[in-house]
C-alpha cells in the first residue's frame, strides 16, 4: 500500500517559494506562518457559505461601480503580516 501522506517541506521558505510549492500539490490546503509550511482543514460547509456570501458582496459593490475586474471564485493564495 502505497503512503499517501502529504509530506510538507522542512526547510522556511519565502512567499513565492511557498505558491510554487503550494500549485503543485494535489489535495490538502496549506498556510505559510513565519517561514514554515502547515496544513491546514478542509473547508466546512459554513466557511464555505461565508466565502461564497464575501464573493458575492464584492461582486456587487464591483458592479455598482462599474469596475472593471471580477472577484476571486477560487481559492487564492493571501499574504499577510503578523500584524494584522
Amino acid at each position: 500500500m502505497a503512503d499517501s501522506a502529504i509530506k510538507l517541506p522542512e526547510q522556511d521558505m519565502t512567499f513565492d517559494e511557498w505558491i510554487d510549492w503550494a500549485s503543485r500539490q494535489d489535495q490538502g490546503r496549506y498556510e505559510l506562518y513565519d517561514g514554515r509550511v502547515y496544513m491546514m482543514s478542509p473547508d466546512m460547509v459554513g466557511h464555505a457559505r461565508a466565502k461564497l456570501g464575501v464573493v458575492n458582496a464584492l461582486q456587487a459593490a464591483i458592479g455598482a461601480h462599474g469596475a472593471p475586474c471580477e472577484p476571486p471564485t477560487t481559492t487564492s493564495h493571501t499574504s499577510t503580516r503578523s500584524s494584522t
